[in-house]
């Protein structure tokens, strides 16, 4: 007998590609102009850094036909204020994870890319490795990131927060200063056992989600009509 589902939670903000085979056809897309042309010597690209008055470097870690690589140079990375503030503090380097490169890590030890990025526990992509000035890592950003949530890493790095806190509590500890006329105040009731017994589709998105307002569109296609139909569907804005 066949399970029913009776919830189904979508979160595509937090899709990730972790292989060729999860690869969107014709997401092939090339780093920004503005990237750093590294030797994948990462000791010597932050002295570099170092040098030109910046606070460290970023490895982009990426698979280039992954559609949330390809989301995030083509949304958050086209916003002028967020391209000025990374190049004004860091010098950005793209890595191919299938890449022939080696890599000198900030210990000064060789690895092939493939291994580099399992070593800095970088293997989804798109991940983001911030290098401070000491050579450690600052932050690890996984996943697409939306122009607003990559906003508020870069106000948590450049405050010095991720010297006391974890970014999750920084963005929690930011929201909650906000005023309560842009909070949901209403309770969202998810038991919908008596609304003519149709299973529930939850769909968590964002405004400012690239892919959650594809999703919409994709859900609104005439071919899922029919399976649409036979479910009671309620959007939570994260």
């Amino acid at each position: 007998m066949p399970v029913s589902i009776k919830r189904l939670f979508i979160l595509p903000g937090l899709l990730l590609c972790i292989s060729t085979a999860f690869a969107e056809k014709g997401a092939f897309v090339v780093y920004p102009s503005w990237f750093k042309n590294s030797f994948y010597d990462l000791p010597s690209d932050l002295r570099d850094a170092q040098q030109k008055g910046k606070h460290g470097i970023v490895v982009f870690v990426s698979m280039k036909t992954c559609s949330y690589y390809k989301a995030i140079i083509e949304t958050t990375f086209q916003q002028a204020d967020i391209v000025k503030r990374l190049r004004a503090n860091y010098h950005v380097i793209g890595l191919e994870v299938f890449s022939d490169v080696e890599v000198v890590d900030m210990k000064g030890k060789s690895h092939w890319a493939k291994d580099f990025v399992v070593q800095e526990k970088a293997q989804f992509t798109p991940t983001m490795l911030f290098y401070g000035a000491n050579g450690k890592t600052q932050l690890r950003l996984v996943g697409y990131q939306s122009p607003k949530k990559f906003r508020g890493a870069l106000d948590y790095l450049e405050g010095g927060h991720h010297n006391s806190m974890k970014l999750s509590d920084y963005l929690h500890q930011r929201k909650s200063t906000a005023t309560t006329s842009t909070r949901q105040t209403a309770a969202l009731n998810l038991d919908h056992r008596h609304a003519n017994n149709k299973p529930l589709l939850v769909v968590v998105e964002s405004a400012d989600c690239t892919k959650c307002q594809q999703l919409r569109t994709m859900l609104k296609a005439p071919v899922l009509q029919s399976f649409i139909q036979r479910l009671n569907s309620v959007y939570v804005n994260t």
